[in-house]
């Protein structure tokens, strides 16, 4: 029974339209993670977003190939499907959407009684719906257009949300390509796009380079299991009689030459090629190095090229006492544009309050506040500092003239860009993934971002939230966060938590207590520009305490 079934599956099995599936899968497994490893930022597990889509694409377009229609239908569909989807991925529209056509559902049943009993329609929740797609697409929109228009110009906006939507929709249409040509067994067009990009980009880039080579060796396999399938099939309509040993001979054969070849190809030293490839990259390195910055491919660095940590510390003048802010001068000016313009000074206008921050501390030592090591990062101007886009986050446009430069920039809520050169150091860097959730963006903690500009513009992002969703906000943190910001020394005196305790007595939430902590240290402590340095061997908290 078992040989039975064995006889009759083992054929199926082998025959070429399985093996041609599983080539293509594989050359598509080695085609995402060649790309994706050369790419700035990118990790496994966005090598695996893009094999998963382009496995997705592939399948679609085989699935194409095997109906009527023609090349240019199923070319247009696809690229109309890949635009679609990356925006919607990029956008984060995949909610907002099925929140807008479940608005639209559940008004049209009021539309026909509407009608008859002339009552206008409530289409306030469609609206609402629409709003939130109209803002999140024309921010998508606005980061595309000024990634685009960098092209050609001196700057390189290097944004890796733009770049990895970009990335997206080219793995779509190649993989696309590749399964519509793999459905008509034609392993030269199916493969050499994508053989001769990937190629590209490893000679740049010099990582993953046996992606390549893999990627040739499928082709091979390909070229020689589907001309035998050809061959049989052109046997069985000239209803000519040929050996059934004949599939076992030429997998062999096909085998056996791929291997060989592949071999060769991997162990003999191209001196040709290399000296064509640096003769190229001499003749045209800015263009080069302009569009390999745009899509973030990275070099390899050289042996033995190391990248310079900058360790920070905490001066005694950050703690208490020194710098610009124990001072009565005016140190800067920042315009937002939301106040209207008034004719006479005496005029009093309400204007938004906002927290401006520059340097921040993640550890308290007793004697004061210290970073952990953050790891430099050099951006040009116009560059986001953000990979992806923020829901339920206002827009902030600054516009600051520093009158004593620090060499330091200011910005409230998160920075998103400025319209000058300048250093972040991270702590944590934000996740340059495309499916990364908000969440997980919110994550990234930057310790200060270094600029000599004593002008710029900048671009940030503020939280719109109510007291009432900070009330409710879960105090379940992830176990990263709880062991950089909940950690205090021993130092800390009993005094001090005694007085925290007594101060958020009866609040249940962490916006309640430190509302009654602010409340309490306005009340009791002055605004006061003489506070002597605390001593060296004094926790700083409780020295300003009592």
């Amino acid at each position: 029974m078992i040989e039975r079934i064995l006889s009759k599956a083992l054929p199926r099995l082998l025959s070429a339209d399985v093996i041609g599936l599983i080539l293509l899968v594989t050359a598509l497994q080695a085609f995402t993670y060649g790309i994706a490893s050369s790419l700035r930022g990118a990790g496994a597990q966005q090598g695996m977003y893009f094999f998963w889509i382009c496995l997705i694409a592939a399948l679609i377009a085989l699935g194409l190939s095997k109906l009527k229609l023609k090349g240019i239908q199923v070319s247009a569909g696809m690229a109309a499907i890949g635009i679609a989807g990356v925006w919607i991925l990029g956008a984060r529209l995949a909610s907002p959407l099925l929140d807008l056509g479940k608005a639209i559902v559940n008004v049209v049943p009021q539309i026909v009684p509407a009608i008859r009993s002339d009552i206008p329609i409530d289409i306030t929740a469609i609206s609402n719906a629409w709003l939130i797609v109209a803002e999140a697409s024309g921010a998508l929109g606005f980061r595309v257009q000024v990634w685009l228009t960098s092209v050609g110009k001196n700057i390189t906006v290097n944004d890796t949300l733009a770049r990895d939507l970009a990335w997206t929709l080219i793995m779509w249409l190649m993989a696309a390509w590749m399964g519509w040509f793999a459905g008509r067994r034609n392993a030269v067009a199916s493969m050499l796009p994508s053989i001769l990009l990937l190629a590209v980009i490893t000679s740049y880039s010099e990582f993953r380079i046996y992606t390549l080579w893999l990627m040739v060796s499928v082709f091979l396999l390909l070229m020689g299991i589907w001309n035998y399938k050809e061959h049989t099939r052109h046997w069985e309509r000239k209803k000519m009689d040929y050996s059934d040993s004949i599939r076992y001979d030429v997998g062999q054969a096909v085998v056996f030459l791929t291997i060989v070849i592949g071999a060769v190809t991997f162990v003999t030293p191209s001196i040709s090629w290399r000296a064509i490839r640096d003769y190229l990259r001499e003749r045209d390195r800015s263009s080069q190095n302009e569009a390999a910055d745009l899509l973030g491919i990275q070099p390899q660095r050289a042996a033995g090229q190391n990248i310079s940590h900058q360790k920070p510390s905490l001066p005694r003048d950050h703690l208490l006492s020194g710098g610009s802010a124990i001072s009565e001068e005016v140190v800067m000016t920042i315009r937002t544009g939301e106040l209207p313009p008034v004719e006479s000074p005496s005029i009093a206008a309400s204007a938004p309050r906002y927290y401006w921050r520059s340097t921040t501390y993640d550890i308290y030592v007793g004697a004061g506040w210290i970073t952990s090591t953050p790891v430099p990062q050099k951006y040009r101007e116009n560059t986001p500092l953000i990979p992806g886009l923020l829901t339920g986050y206002k827009a902030l446009h600054l516009d600051v003239e520093m009158f004593q430069p620090e060499g330091r920039l200011f910005w409230s809520g998160i920075l998103f860009s400025a319209d000058v050169p300048m250093r972040a150091d991270w702590r944590v860097r934000p996740q340059a993934d495309l499916f990364a959730d908000q969440s997980t963006l919110l994550q990234a903690d930057m310790f200060a971002v270094a600029s000599s500009a004593q002008a710029y513009k900048a671009d940030s992002y503020v939280p719109r939230v109510t007291v009432e969703e900070l009330r409710a906000a879960s105090t379940e943190y992830p176990e990263k966060i709880e062991a950089r910001y909940f950690a205090l020394p021993n130092s800390v005196p009993d005094r001090v938590y005694h007085l925290a305790r007594e101060i958020t007595a009866g609040k249940t939430n962490p916006y309640d207590k430190a509302k009654a902590i602010e409340a309490y240290l306005r009340a009791n402590y002055p605004y006061d520009l003489e506070v002597p340095a605390p001593p060296e061997d004094q926790d700083v908290a409780d020295y300003f305490l009592f």
